[in-house]
């Protein structure tokens, strides 16, 4: 068995105990892409009830509040990085007898400069004039990443130099707690007075160079997170 955890649903933290239970000869490895556990907040009371009663039945000995019985029962672990096994070793001592580093392959497709051609292809595609300074924010969006602080830098810079625009490289990924955030970064670009200088890509293919050669397009690359 191989899943993704995101932290997103607190039973998803007991998984690897359920199956077990249901199929005590199968291993369970699971592959964790950001190693924060499910938030305790905004729990309901029936799913505190449930949760309770799920620890009860796989049993309560080295039970992570915000993993559940995951890192102690899953047969193995997959991590992008050192970072990532530090954070988990926190939550679970023992978690590094099986734990495997597997680093992230590369992200895009990279396009050649070729002699200035990528860079004004992406200026193309951008609609950017030769007098704008293009700022290049690339990743996922969601909660944490400091996009509102990014907004509203934009707005000061724009108070003091003219034609500044920023792109914004990348999809959104899913926030059970914020499932319109995309919609809300819209709403505080406009508030900001900074929509019309904000350019949203969405995703892309990840096949195509396209995420490249709007970073050739670029002036300058910001990466914000809270």
């Amino acid at each position: 068995f191989h899943g993704r955890f995101y932290g997103n649903h607190p039973m998803v933290t007991f998984l690897p105990s359920l199956i077990k239970r249901r199929w005590p000869g199968l291993r369970v490895v699971t592959h964790i892409e950001w190693p924060i556990g499910v938030p305790g907040e905004g729990r309901s009371t029936v799913s505190r009830i449930v949760r309770r009663a799920v620890i009860a039945w796989v049993g309560r000995t080295d039970v992570s509040y915000g993993f559940g019985t995951l890192l102690r029962d899953c047969d193995g672990v997959i991590v992008l990085s050192d970072t990532h096994r530090a954070m988990l070793e926190e939550e679970f001592a023992r978690i590094g007898e099986k734990v495997v580093l597997i680093p992230p392959p590369p992200l895009m497709l990279m396009a050649e400069e070729g002699d200035g051609a990528a860079r004004r292809e992406g200026r193309t595609l951008l609609h950017a004039n030769a007098e704008d300074f293009v700022l290049a924010y690339f990743g996922y969006l969601y909660p944490r990443k400091g996009v509102e602080t990014l907004l509203e830098a934009l707005r000061l810079v724009g108070q003091q130099r003219s034609h500044v625009r920023l792109v914004m490289i990348g999809g959104s990924l899913n926030d059970p707690n914020r499932p319109h955030y995309r919609d809300e970064l819209t709403q505080r670009a406009a508030d900001l007075g900074v929509a019309g200088a904000v350019t949203w890509t969405g995703y892309y293919p990840t096949d195509s160079n396209i995420a490249s050669l709007y970073l050739r397009a670029a002036d300058c690359c910001v990466l914000r997170f809270d």
